[in-house]
């Protein structure tokens, strides 16, 4: 925390009032948008403006109920309470449909099954194939599923309390789920498919961004993102390490 920062904390902590509180949100306000921009993608229940109105407001109680004298980043306390406010907003809006989910909870066991058989990287035919579908119906199913949780991945590492590319830093003991995350990404997805996490979550491209970039259409990049995330889900599903799926 620099010299500044500790002023205007201090005039806050001594003040409580909402100007000096403002001051301070304002200096991390584009935490909030990067929040959005990983959780948000096209939905009835939700648009951009108002994720962006319910992570400010989480801002605004991070500000407010954070310790100054805690041993933790004030940007990984309001990553936190940001995503947190978000998701409870998402959860409440029941966001992802129950046909969503249902169709999502059999294209893991899909990919789970042809894991658990030694087939590490399944192709689409191959899953559309254990599936019982044929190719349309199954691009179809895999359409569908644009809608649903495109902030997956950082909850294989929120279970536990770690998982943000801002505090990444900040959580040096979880070096084995980690590093057992990158082994799975590497062995189970395609080239694309890596890509396409590496350039979401670590380079901070939108899912616009990359579009462009692999010259697919956006919708195209929710599919690849969606199945990668289905393998990882499968895959980690199989070693037992994670209890939330």
């Amino acid at each position: 925390m620099n010299d500044d920062e500790r002023i205007m904390w201090e005039r806050f902590k001594q003040t409580k009032s909402a100007a000096a509180r403002n001051e301070i949100a304002k200096k991390y306000i584009n935490l909030v948008r990067f929040v959005v921009e990983k959780v948000y993608f096209a939905s009835s229940l939700a648009s951009k403006d108002d994720l962006f109105n319910i992570g400010a407001m989480g801002l605004l109680e991070a500000v407010e109920k954070y310790d100054t004298g805690r041993d933790i980043k004030f940007v990984t306390y309001a990553y936190f309470r940001i995503y947190g406010s978000i998701m409870d907003y998402l959860r409440s809006a029941d966001w992802a449909p129950r046909s969503v989910k249902e169709k999502s909870s059999k294209l893991e066991k899909a990919y789970r099954a042809l894991m658990e058989r030694g087939i590490s990287n399944p192709t689409d035919e191959q899953v559309a194939g254990e599936m019982k579908m044929d190719m349309n119906s199954y691009y179809r199913l895999i359409d569908g599923l644009h809608v649903n949780k495109v902030y997956s991945i950082d909850e294989f590492f929120s279970a536990d309390g770690a998982g943000c590319p801002v505090c990444a830093d900040e959580n040096s003991g979880n070096t084995e789920r980690r590093e057992l995350l990158a082994r799975i990404i590497d062995t189970a997805l395609d080239s694309r498919e890596q890509s396409v996490l590496a350039m979401y979550y670590y380079e901070g491209f939108t899912l616009k961004e990359i579009s462009k970039s692999m010259d697919l259409t956006e919708a195209r990049i929710s599919q690849i993102h969606g199945q990668a995330i289905s393998k990882i889900k499968a895959q980690l599903s199989i070693e037992k390490v994670l209890n939330i799926f």
